[in-house]
């Protein structure tokens, strides 16, 4: 909430906490409220009298009997110095939103850490996603296989033969039922493992990467000239002979 320019108003929820003071009681609990919105200050304003009453540009004497009022309503919390110099005025509301908000805050932070942790497996959840995870010891073949196994489990999501066909039909450049279905059996077959070893994170990327290919095999095949076509039919389905009439 530290870079937030504006804070939350609640109208009514103002007017009935403030509708027992006089009207600049009213405007100076208003400028304190925007006074303490600063980041620094969470809620609490603490000022010597007479910085407070250049806050509110009025007198001393005006400030301490609005400063007083408050206190008395309890629209804020009041605490006087022993001296009477200094006075610190709370709104509970604010510090206890804003408390909220940090909290929430450190838990969005930690959910997020431990979504990494469980995305990267082995690496640390306050490491960067890009650092490698923790090799085999002395590069032991079985350790890295059951490295790869524990990666396809982690997999985001193995689709059905539905699923891909429902994508292909309304990806944003439609993909034929054949290039679907050819897509679903080689990743089945391969166990969706990449050639690498890893598990496919997004199966939709995956299929269009691999309909771009299948495109461009099937632009690449030859095929057959009008007339070769026509040779070969005639060939295959040649025309019955006819019989001249005679004469």
């Amino acid at each position: 909430m530290a870079e937030l320019p504006y804070m939350q108003f609640f109208p009514a929820d103002y007017l009935r906490d403030t509708e027992i003071l006089s009207l600049s009681a009213q405007g100076g609990w208003m400028r304190m409220l925007c006074s303490m919105w600063h980041p620094s200050r969470r809620g609490v304003l603490g000022l010597r009298l007479q910085a407070m009453a250049r806050l509110l540009h009025a007198s001393e004497q005006t400030t301490k009997s609005i400063i007083d009022e408050i206190g008395d309503c309890e629209v804020g919390k009041v605490e006087w110095s022993g001296d009477g110099e200094r006075v610190t005025i709370i709104c509970r509301r604010m510090v206890r939103d804003w408390d909220k908000a940090e909290a929430d805050k450190q838990t969005l932070m930690d959910a997020g850490r431990r979504g990494a942790a469980k995305r990267w497996g082995n690496r640390d959840a306050n490491s960067p996603p890009n650092s490698p995870p923790n090799s085999p010891p002395n590069g032991n073949p079985e350790a890295r296989s059951q490295n790869i196994v524990s990666d396809s489990q982690r997999a985001h999501e193995i689709p059905t033969i539905y699923q891909v066909k429902i994508y292909a039909a309304s990806a944003p450049v439609p993909i034929s039922e054949n290039c679907a279905v050819a897509f679903h059996d080689t990743q089945q077959a391969a166990g969706w493992i990449t050639k690498h070893g890893h598990s496919i994170a997004d199966w939709r990327a995956a299929l269009r990467r691999y309909a771009s290919a299948w495109n461009e095999n099937e632009k690449s095949k030859p095929r057959a000239s009008a007339d070769h076509r026509q040779s070969k039919a005639e060939t295959e389905y040649p025309e019955p002979k006819r019989k001249l009439p005679r004469l």
